[in-house]
Order: C-alpha cells, then structure tokens, then sequence
C-alpha cells in the first residue's frame, strides 16, 4: 500500500488529503495483483494471516489478524449478502445445495474522467472503445458459513458489461466446480452456446479470423461443434454478447432479486 514516505521516495512530492481519499477506495497508487487479493479474501474469511504456498508441506499455522473479530464478522456478513440478498453478485449465487459463497464486486478504473465529461454525463463501458473500458473484479469465498476456498477474477477491460461473460458468473463456476463437479459442468453447456459454441468451435473459429486476418483464404468447411451446431462466423461472441446486453438492459438490471446491474455494478467509477 502506498504511504506519505513510499510517496515522498518515488515522486518527492508530500502526501495530501487526496492521495488517502483515493488510497481508501482502492484508487490512486494503489496496486493489487489478482493473487494479492484472493489473499485478501482468505484473510477475511479466516481472520488469520494466511500466506499462500504451492507445496503443501510447506503450509505453516496462520496467527491471527489483529483484528477485532466483530469487525471481519460484520464485512464477511456484508459480502455474503453482496451475493445472497439483493446486492451487485447476485448472478454468483452458488448451484451447490446447502453451500453459500460470500463475495465482492469491484471495478478498476483505466482512464480519466474529464471535468466536461462529468458535466455532460460519464460515459457507460459499452459506450467505450474495448480498452477505455474498466477492469472487472470479484473476490469470493466459500463456504460463507465455515470458509475453505478463496478466490480472485480480474478480467481486463471486462466492464460488467455482460451478465454471463461478467466476474461474478466466473466465481461461481469455480466455486461450483470445487464443490460439484458435475453441477459445473452441466452449468458450463447451458452457457457455452452465448459465447460462440464449445471450447473447440471458438478456438477454430479465433484461429479463421486470424488465419483470415493474416490474407488467407476463407476455408472450405466451418468449424462446428460437437453438436454439429454452426460456428461463430464473426468477431469474438463478446461482441454479440454485448448488443444483446445492450438491448436487454432493462432486464438485466439490478434487481431486488439479486441480479447484476446492465452497467454490472453498482460501483461508481469517480474517484
């Protein structure tokens, strides 16, 4: 995290009000890897300061916090109904009977709001050229009542733009594929189709474009599926996906019932 002498060593510049407004929302120098905040989230869940390891001998007893525990009850209370009662991750909500996942929606922001712009009114992420759009972000645990995984998804220039191509749908499948399998799987087909078919079809249908791109000539035969279902003949189905969230905005809403906003959350992009 940065501090009055991190800033003071780099820029030689003193620390302002500002920079701890910023700091305090996750904005300004602030920088986090999708590792540090799955850390983050085990942290919250555990009330101890876990450090990851990737050798299991290695795994060491945690010491607590130092952290009031009512505190890390009241966020974890908080991010479980960010998910389970009417907040932004509605759409992470677990497939898995009996198991609850409690979350965080987040956004990074990738660009500068100009002073005109806020006067005429801040453009949305699907008005926005691809990479203007901001980083969407969704840090989960679960189970929410006795936790034992963490997890992170950060998708660059996502925008919470599309519901099934958004954070929260992410975190839920992989919380669903740890604790259910086969739920994940028969999930993943439901989905797949709004993506452009399979993991084989879009793949042939990326290498077409490229191969198309780079001035070959169209192939005879179109990729298909297993199914034998039509392959995405155009652009990556992000971008259909994304007219489509566009007309159905209204729909996709934020909801009483828990759904994600058509903008994906209610996260304001202002500093």
């Amino acid at each position: 995290m940065p501090d009055p002498a991190w800033k003071l060593a780099k820029y030689k510049e003193e620390w302002t009000v500002a920079d701890s407004l910023n700091a305090s929302i996750g904005q300004g120098y602030v920088l986090a890897n999708p590792l540090q905040l799955a850390v983050m989230a085990s942290r919250i869940a555990s009330g101890r300061q876990l450090q990851p390891s990737i050798l299991a001998d290695q795994v060491q007893s945690a010491p607590a916090l130092g952290i009031d525990p009512a505190h890390l009850a009241r966020v974890r209370d908080a991010m479980y109904g960010v998910v389970n009662e009417g907040g932004t991750g509605g759409a992470a909500r677990l497939l898995v009977p009996g198991v609850a996942i409690a979350a965080k929606t987040g956004t990074a922001q990738v660009r500068r709001i100009t002073m005109a712009e806020r006067a005429s009114g801040v453009l949305k992420n699907g008005q926005l050229p691809f990479k203007l759009r901001d980083h969407a972000l969704f840090v989960c645990f679960a189970p929410a009542d006795k936790p034992r995984y963490a997890a992170a998804i950060v998708l660059e220039h996502n925008g919470h733009t599309v519901r099934n191509l958004d954070t929260p749908m992410i975190g839920r499948d992989i919380m669903t594929y740890l604790f259910d399998r086969d739920r994940a799987v028969a999930a993943l087909a439901e989905v797949e189709p709004s993506w452009g078919g399979d993991i084989r079809t879009r793949m042939a249908a990326s290498a077409e474009e490229y191969r198309l791109a780079a001035g070959g000539a169209p192939s005879a035969v179109a990729a298909a599926t297993e199914a034998n279902a039509t392959a995405a003949t155009e652009a990556p189905a992000v971008a259909a996906a994304t007219a489509a969230s566009t007309a159905n905005a209204a729909i996709v809403g934020n909801t009483s019932g828990g759904g994600i906003a058509a903008e994906g959350s209610t996260e304001s992009p202002e500093p």
